[in-house]
């Protein structure tokens, strides 16, 4: 039996945007321009940056999922 039978519309969109991130990893794989992270130099710097992006797609992910869940 299908995870999508038993929860249904729900299941597919919420797994739908993490296959689509998993699958961008793997297309891209490792390349040769450097992260966006290093453009900050000090530590501080690149934790604040990181901590924000993170909020930042999280917020999206939840926004995108309640809208169409």
């Amino acid at each position: 039996m299908p995870v999508s039978r038993l929860f249904g519309y729900v299941e597919i969109v919420g797994h739908f945007m993490i296959h689509i991130i998993l699958v961008l990893f793997i297309i891209e794989g490792v390349s040769f321009y450097k992260p966006p992270v290093e453009m900050h130099k000090t530590r501080v710097d690149r934790i604040v940056f990181v901590a924000l992006n993170f909020l930042l797609v999280l917020a999206t992910f939840l926004l995108i999922y309640y809208r169409f869940a």
